[in-house]
């Protein structure tokens, strides 16, 4: 891929959160409580601490006391005590009880959070996220709310770096109900004949590095039919936000220079009128459709939504639908087919089209600039942390290294270095023809370095594997299972657009993955012939962003037709 994509910025957003609420636990110490001043307590925490085993008669004399007060207060400093020797498993049976006696009181939720993710309990963590938000919700905190739904939908994406996402329909529910009170007065969709047609793009990832969302949405700029359509962009964060970020100021005023007009968040006395008003800003605009780029990355987004300020709300699926597409919506739009099986709405897919890049790099002079001899081959995989993390992979991948003195492996957008299992893996004979590397500002420098680009495995790229296959580098992908429930974490997309059967090895089939790959490595002239088909089929399959911006363009004018002859 080009870009580091959102849900790594968003993961990592959120990852700080988590661990400086941590931190702040120590406000929340109540070893001054009167229990903690027993010897005999005392003695019992500084060796559970330490590590040291101790029996449950030990602690009866504690845990079962009679007033809640007492119990709440043992209970806490056990699940400090058994959290600081890292005994997790126990530490969740003590701040469970804590979670329970202090009615989700939120100064507990830190050590809450840090004890289940050493237990690895996950869905604990997005439970207690939730129903602070649906407390929240209930008591009309709606920024409160929205960011504990926010924390909700990326607790697996933040504490176990996992692309999952799952729809959760009290939360959707609960959300449409904060907006109700401050809804806009319904209207009914009108006849376009005679007119341009209102069309209001809610932005996602305005304030992220690099965008793949934004990129896509810079394409619908640069290619609406200006005869027909009059397009306007919002951003739900506030000018004071969007001013300091460089990027997002560059992407505004792209937009502007194609014509059509941007509106950022109005900078109102809280956040909740800013986007309200932001709504309210779209609901005068007398917007025909409002389109989402990302409506549940962000429940902010969603919360504009629910307040209805346009007739027809259309959601661009590009990822998991839990993601992407709230079942409220009158209709979505796919790019591929998976997430199109398991979208809760109407759905058209629409092929996807891309600026696709040129080579302004020879493989000489990138290998060059990484320090890689000329005569040697480079195999390179593309992907965020989380897609690189399957062992069986990694495994075939360093047999083929080791069996190919000339070959290098290269994997790029590892930000956070190499799995942790890596290092088990590596032998002298390849450990320096490996080389890991985050996310570099030029990503078709690294990419015009690769002879032969593998795609990640469960979960496949898409904008990587199409820039590659631009360049004119083979690429091997792996067939998609449409018999499963889509999941982020595993499918392959590249199936659809590379159109290649000679490169698309079944699911986790490395004995032929190892066959397919030899021979592009053995065979120079085969690996010139895959790389010029690659070339043509991808001009073929997705080389027009111009044609996707019209196909979308088809549904919106069928969903505004559908909607008037209902209307009337």
């Amino acid at each position: 891929m080009t870009v580091l994509n959102k849900l790594e910025l968003k993961r990592k957003s959120l990852l700080r959160r988590a661990n400086s609420l941590y931190h702040q636990s120590k406000q929340v110490s109540i070893h001054n409580w009167r229990l903690s001043k027993m010897p005999g307590f005392r003695r019992l925490l500084a060796k559970i601490s330490s590590g040291v085993e101790v029996s449950s008669s030990d602690l009866l004399p504690y845990i079962s006391r009679e007033d809640l007060k007492s119990r709440h207060e043992v209970n806490y400093m056990l699940a400090e005590a058994f959290n600081r020797a890292g005994n997790y498993e126990q530490a969740k049976v003590f701040i469970r009880r804590i979670w329970i006696f202090s009615r989700f009181d939120e100064k507990y939720l830190s050590l809450f959070i840090k004890i289940h993710v050493g237990c690895g309990d996950i869905a604990s963590i997005r439970e207690a996220h939730k129903t602070l938000g649906l407390r929240a919700a209930d008591e009309k905190k709606i920024v409160e709310a929205l960011n504990h739904f926010n924390a909700w939908q990326y607790a697996y994406a933040v504490h176990n770096g996992v692309d999952e996402y799952h729809y959760d329909f009290e939360v959707l529910d609960r959300i449409a109900l904060l907006a109700k009170p401050h809804s806009f007065p319904t209207k009914e969709q009108q006849s376009t004949k005679g007119r341009k047609i209102r069309l209001a793009y809610l932005m996602f990832g305005m304030t992220h590095v690099n965008s793949v969302i934004v990129k896509n949405t810079l394409t619908f700029a640069k290619y609406h039919d200006a005869a027909v359509f009059d397009v306007t962009f919002y951003i739900p964060e506030q000018e004071s936000l969007i001013s300091q970020r460089k990027e997002s100021v560059d992407n505004i005023n792209r937009i502007k220079a194609l014509g059509w007009n941007v509106i950022v968040a109005p900078g109102s006395t809280s956040e909740e009128e800013s986007l309200i008003d932001l709504a309210r800003l779209i609901y005068e605009y007398n917007a025909d459709i409002l389109i989402t780029n990302a409506a549940l990355a962000d429940m902010w987004h969603y919360f504009i939504t629910s307040l209805r300020p346009a007739p027809q709300v259309i959601g661009l699926c590009q990822g998991p639908p839990p993601q992407y597409i709230a079942p409220d919506f009158d209709w979505s739009i796919s790019w591929t087919k998976h997430p199109l099986l398991d979208c809760p709405t109407d759905c058209s897919l629409v092929s996807g089209g891309v600026a696709l890049p040129e080579r302004k790099y020879s493989r000489e002079e990138s290998k060059s600039w990484f320090g890689i001899p000329n005569e040697n081959l480079v195999v390179m995989s593309c992907g965020r942390q989380s897609k690189f993390l399957d062992v069986n992979f990694w495994i075939a991948i360093i047999d083929l290294i080791r069996s190919y003195p000339n070959v290098y492996y290269v994997a790029v957008g590892l930000v956070d270095g190499a799995p942790a299992f890596l290092s088990e893996l590596l032998t002298v004979n390849v450990v320096d023809r490996i080389k890991i590397i985050g996310w570099e500002k030029d990503f078709l420098k690294v990419l015009c370095m690769a002879d032969i680009v593998v795609d990640t495995y469960p979960s496949g790229g898409g904008v990587s594997i199409i820039d590659a296959m631009a360049l004119g580098t083979p690429v091997i992908s792996f067939k998609n299972n449409y018999m499963k429930v889509f999941s982020q974490t595993e499918w392959s997309p590249a199936e659809e657009f590379m159109d290649m059967p000679e490169l698309m090895v079944e699911r986790g089939d490395f004995e032929e993955f190892n066959k397919v790959l030899s021979k592009l490595i053995i065979d120079q002239k085969y690996r010139e012939s895959m790389s010029e088909l690659c070339k043509a089929r991808i001009n073929e399959t997705s080389g027009s962003p111009e044609k996707m911006v019209k196909d979308c363009e088809q549904v919106y004018l069928r969903v505004i037709k559908k909607s008037v002859l209902v209307a009337t």
